[in-house]
């Protein structure tokens, strides 16, 4: 391939992975929160030789394994998130990596060169020794009166084990455990390592008050943006309403936008606790109020959307439906929506 190519194919490559890269959302506290209301209800840490504990929900909304931990760190300082031990793991003392594997060496000479001996006891001719003299074919065979053995317990059983250093020729109990950094390659005695604690978090009481808050404050501020909107082109809004239905019923309405005697809309918001979007009671709920009342022209605003089955209801009752990930952006489509009419 010439360099030309492959620089193509390189960038093809960038490309592909850019698309590929998922947008983060802007307020990623916020969005951690909600989260944790109705889809974790706990966040559990996985562990990772590179980074020790990491959680894979948070760096979806901030982007790193860094930036995970110092947003938990943060809002759990702030009261809206508890933590509870959920393990220890060790880093580095020279370079503080947790990606350190356990080395089995000789306690007398250090060396790797170290085997594990098993002693074996054959119970119908008594004889006891190491379990690689009973090894021939793939079997264990008695060397003293050459009878397979078959099952452990019945057979034969292990008398004891133990290792042995081929460099120095020591036998020994438990062999010497040191920890080697896989990043700097530095050993040390584990009793040097530095140990560090694993966390899971969840929601405290302050949390979930904030996340009530939050909901609140954005459902306000969407219908107040598309108050805004309305009026701007020329509708008298009342929000909230209450209409009485010809059932007797009284119901509650967010906006009721109206131009002239005949031109009316009812709109109703509904925002999405979970990323799965709004669901279908929403729109039969509204489509029942709204066919009791008469029937005027009805439009949904689902924040961020409806899910398919809600879809398919809306389409069914004609029902006009705005999907938009914020506030903001469902005003500049109920404008367009508007201009049209």
């Amino acid at each position: 391939m010439g360099k030309k190519a492959e620089s193509e194919e390189k960038g093809k490559g960038k490309g592909a992975e850019s698309k590929e890269k998922k947008e983060l959302p802007e307020d990623p506290k916020k969005a951690l929160i909600d989260a944790l209301s109705s889809k974790y209800k706990e966040l559990k840490p996985v562990t990772d030789p590179a980074h020790g504990c990491r959680y894979p929900e948070v760096e979806e909304l901030v982007g790193s394994p860094e930036e995970a931990s110092s947003l938990l760190e943060k809002i759990t300082e702030e009261g809206l998130l508890i933590r509870k031990l959920s393990g220890k793991y060790l880093r580095c003392p020279y370079c503080h990596s947790a990606n350190i594997d356990i080395l089995a060496l000789c306690p007398e000479c250090k060396s790797y060169n170290i085997e594990k001996k098993t002693l074996l006891e054959h119970f119908k001719c008594g004889n006891i020794t190491e379990d690689e003299k009973y090894r021939a074919g793939g079997k264990l065979v008695c060397p003293k009166c050459e009878t397979e053995l078959k099952s452990l317990g019945e057979d034969y059983r292990v008398v004891g084990s133990w290792f042995y250093c081929n460099d120095c020729k020591k036998k020994f109990e438990e062999f010497y455990s040191a920890q080697q950094c896989k990043k700097c390659g530095e050993q040390f005695p584990i009793r040097d390592a530095e140990l560090e604690g694993c966390y899971a978090y969840s929601l405290s009481g302050a949390g979930e008050f904030r996340r009530i808050v939050d909901d609140v404050s954005t459902f306000i501020e969407a219908v107040s943006t598309l108050r805004s909107t309305l009026e701007s082109a020329g509708y008298k809004v009342d929000s909230p309403i209450m209409i009485k239905g010809s059932s007797g019923v009284n119901h509650r309405f967010d906006i009721l936008a109206s131009k002239g005697a005949e031109k009316k809309v009812v709109i109703d918001v509904k925002q999405s606790e979970k990323e799965a979007a709004v669901g279908e009671q929403f729109v039969m709920s509204f489509f029942a109020k709204n066919y009791d009342i008469g029937g005027i022209p009805a439009m949904l605003i689902a924040l961020p959307g409806l899910n398919k089955t809600a879809t398919q209801l809306a389409s069914m009752y004609k029902l006009t439906v705005i999907e938009a990930k914020d506030s903001k952006e469902a005003a500049e489509k109920l404008k367009a929506k508007l201009a049209k009419t």
